[in-house]
């Protein structure tokens, strides 16, 4: 049992690797997350394309019949087909051509955002899945060493040196641990098929040897400052105020107007002898009024400082969540230590007091307890390793931005 503690311990203080990047680069090819981002380039482009095919040539036609029964005259009909052709050549269209570049802009920024949240889904999956797969080995350790108890107790009760009462003691202690693997193997697997379907891999392996020292920490930390700057949850509020802002100079300009030119082709059946009639038509379109501008452009100034709020308090609270990344690390790595010492120093004391049992010195009730106290050390340990690792591993890449490629 003392092999496996000490391999426990190495998992954590040799070689570094970087395990859960590569299934994070799996999953955003599964999850066609560029792709996404393609189609939505794609899409305002187009729109921008569509602006500009329609703003010197977009054609109208109308086909008229009219009736007309005076007193003067006997009724007559006039036919017409008018052809019209309006055209923008003040610019009005250039506000929503400026729209949709900010969307394209935003929709990268929202591809960050996306590709931030699968990156922390991967991470906790992947760091629960290799916690797991350590407390199954640490159970089946428990389970033979508790099989190798009963197997003395067995014997020793027989022999009479011990009471009946302590193998069902031993019984019901293995009974236990057997119930406890199972449920870590239910989680273990659990992990794995998460990362498997988010992943589209068919192999995941657990992290492997993995090193994390302080000065590594604040190396990291000491970088944050370019992220709170370009995080995306910072800039898609800037691109937010952007938009506000072309939206705010599209409603004041509403009055820009457009340029039309027509055709009316009339076939007049007027019986005072008016014959047919070609007109031609070059002509001003435009709003002139639009009663509630005023209010309009005060919502969206009003937005405005909404967005300034927000800007303020998100960026509030990205430095609160990095500095409670960092606080939890370095701490972690302290317990780390004080952890290892417990483990060492309790299963010392457990394997003196199963000596001692064993020659009939002890009890069970004094030996479990200590062989609990080994237990929550050795869980409390694994259990802050990974708390540590996917901490680490999220301000670490937060901060690279790596994850944002």
């Amino acid at each position: 049992m003392k092999k496996l503690i000490f391999i426990m311990f190495a998992l954590f203080y040799t070689a570094k690797a970087d395990e859960v990047m590569d299934i994070f680069q799996a999953a955003k090819k599964n999850f066609l997350v560029d792709e996404n981002l393609k189609n939505n380039k794609e899409y305002y482009q187009l729109l921008n394309k569509d602006l500009y095919a329609t703003r010197f040539l977009k054609l109208t036609a109308d086909l008229n019949f009219s009736h007309y029964n005076t007193q003067a005259i006997s009724s007559y009909n006039v036919y017409s087909l008018k052809f019209g052709n309006e055209m923008d050549i003040f610019g009005k269209s250039k506000y929503d051509e400026e729209i949709n570049k900010i969307e394209i802009e935003k929709s990268a920024v929202l591809s960050e955002k996306e590709k931030e949240t699968l990156f922390k889904n991967i991470l906790t999956a992947y760091a629960n899945y290799s916690m797991y797969f350590e407390l199954v080995e640490l159970q089946q350790e428990r389970i033979k060493n508790i099989k190798e108890n009963l197997s003395f107790i067995e014997k020793a009760v027989k022999e009479g040196k011990l009471p009946a009462i302590e193998y069902d003691n031993w019984q019901l202690k293995l009974l236990n641990e057997e119930e406890n693997l199972l449920k870590y193997q239910k989680a273990l697997e659990t992990y794995l098929k998460i990362l498997k379907i988010t992943s589209g891999l068919d192999q995941i392996k657990p992290l492997q040897a993995y090193s994390l020292t302080k000065e590594e920490l604040n190396q990291i930390y000491s970088q944050k400052e370019g992220y709170l700057k370009t995080s995306p949850d910072v800039k898609v509020i800037d691109l937010e105020k952007k938009l506000n802002d072309a939206y705010y100079k599209k409603e004041k300009n509403y009055w820009i107007p457009n340029l039309l030119l027509s055709y009316e082709r009339q076939v007049n059946k007027d019986p005072t002898g008016n014959g047919n009639q070609n007109i031609f038509t070059v002509g001003i379109v435009s709003n002139i009024f639009y009663g509630g501008l005023k209010y309009k452009l005060l919502s969206l100034s009003v937005k405005d400082r909404i967005l300034n709020i927000q800007k303020y308090r998100e960026s509030l609270n990205l430095n609160q969540n990095l500095e409670s990344l960092y606080t939890s690390v370095f701490y972690d790595i302290d317990r780390l230590k004080a952890y290892q010492k417990q483990i060492q120093s309790s299963y010392d004391i457990y394997e003196k007091y199963l000596k001692a049992y064993k020659m009939g010195l002890s009890n069970f009730v004094v030996l479990d307890k200590y062989y609990n106290d080994y237990i929550n050390a050795t869980n409390n340990y694994i259990q802050t390793k990974y708390n540590a690792y996917m901490n680490f591993k999220l301000l670490e890449h937060l901060i690279k931005g790596d994850l944002y490629r």
